[in-house]
């Protein structure tokens, strides 16, 4: 989040036309909101006010705040447009998406915001750096609030490109391991589309992973909404795709491991688990690159711990307890850890151990015929520093022409 501020050493007028004499806090209490679509005069202000001007996304971002925070949502659109029609200035997946959410704001023609939207998939959807698959997300969202599914983009001599909902989650899903987001839509869209093949890799992968906090719910919500699916398939006649997705449900929900640690007492036990290729799952990182996670923290009366890997490598978990407190009026005695291999499966294998809380000693268990084949990338969240806010911005621009067309991003 970008805070805006007044500086002494911000030079006159480089925030952009002048639009307010107002206070900023005068003009957000009192400046209303008016649905209308830029002059021409507006337009052509900015563009003149950005032609052969240096600028940035960052200042392109503090202009529009600080139109959005005056009111002036036509000229918020005026700057984007004017910005993205420039050839030579970086082209952000976030412009795309403000521009599209302005367009329909201000009331322009609904094909003018599925194309902002659909150049907004285009930038998001770069390879590699370039791309921002977290904006995918939104994306999708935007589109489906919209009932739009497919959108076909023009890029100019001739050449188009089709956006798809679907294909814009599968890029999602490849792209950001581990998250959630991507899946649930995904189960949304099925439902929507009754598409039994995307419910099941949807399903499959909620459940390749253990979701810290969460993981009980949304097993039971996969469940629940595979079988729904089913019977809606089965009242249109398609008995095959409805077999189909019972059958890899069934076959998604057996993990290869799965942990419980409970005590008697009052207080806290926590549980460590020391994977085989040298991670570990513990309360500070609960879930590990090789698959593992705690799934459950408890304490006081909610007396246990659950580690699950619902898909694991091969070889020796080693579990630990830590006493973190024992109540003296009703302190812990007596724990107990319960492991159980391929649980679900045919193979299942129950183990059961007495932990002494007064001194743990760590427990060993083989897993074989884990089915882990890849490790998961460590994903660092990306993050918009601000190095000096007092530094003098510049400011974003407005298209030169009146029809609201975004250039192609480049």
């Amino acid at each position: 989040m970008v805070q805006e501020r007044d500086s002494p050493g911000r030079r006159s007028g480089a925030e952009g036309p002048k639009v307010s004499s107002r206070s900023e806090k005068a003009a957000e209490e009192e400046a209303p909101l008016i649905r209308r679509q830029p002059t021409d005069q507006e337009l052509a202000t900015w563009a003149a006010h950005f032609k052969n001007r240096e600028t940035s996304a960052r200042d392109l971002l503090e202009t529009v705040v600080r139109l959005k925070s005056k009111g002036q949502m036509a000229e918020v659109e005026a700057a984007l447009r004017g910005y993205l029609d420039r050839p030579d200035v970086p082209k952000e997946a976030w412009m795309y998406q403000m521009l599209a959410v302005i367009f329909d704001y201000n009331q322009a023609d609904p094909a003018f915001v599925q194309q902002a939207l659909g150049y907004a998939a285009m930038v998001a959807d770069r390879p590699g750096e370039e791309g921002t698959p977290e904006s995918l997300l939104t994306i999708v969202d935007l589109m489906a609030a919209r009932d739009v599914f497919e959108i076909e983009v023009p890029l100019g001599n001739g050449r188009s490109r089709t956006i798809r909902v679907a294909e814009l989650l599968d890029h999602a899903a490849e792209r950001l391991p581990g998250r959630a987001d991507p899946w649930i839509k995904s189960l949304d869209l099925a439902e929507r589309q009754l598409d039994a093949d995307r419910m099941a890799r949807a399903v499959e992968g909620l459940m390749e992973l253990g979701w810290p906090g969460v993981d009980d719910a949304w097993r039971n919500e996969c469940r629940l909404r595979a079988i729904a699916l089913a019977r809606r398939l089965r009242e249109a006649g398609r008995t095959s795709d409805a077999d189909m997705l019972i059958a890899r449900l069934e076959a998604a929900e057996p993990r290869d491991l799965y942990a419980r640690l409970s005590w008697n007492g009052f207080g806290d036990l926590d549980l460590l688990v020391d994977e085989p290729l040298g991670a570990t799952a513990r309360l500070s990182t609960p879930r590990t690159v090789f698959g593992g996670a705690l799934i459950k923290n408890g304490r006081g009366s909610d007396a246990e711990e659950i580690y699950v890997c619902p898909r694991g490598f091969d070889g020796t978990y080693r579990f630990r307890v830590e006493t973190i407190v024992s109540d003296p009026d009703e302190p812990i005695t007596a724990a107990t850890l319960e492991i159980i291999t391929h649980e679900g499966g045919a193979e299942e294998r129950v183990q059961t151990f007495a932990i002494n809380p007064s001194n743990p000693m760590p427990v060993e268990v083989i897993l074989e015929g884990g089915r882990r084949t890849e490790v998961l990338p460590y994903v660092v969240p990306k993050v918009m520093i601000v190095e000096d806010p007092e530094e003098p911005l510049t400011s974003g621009t407005p298209p030169e022409g009146s029809t609201p067309e975004p250039s192609e991003p480049r």
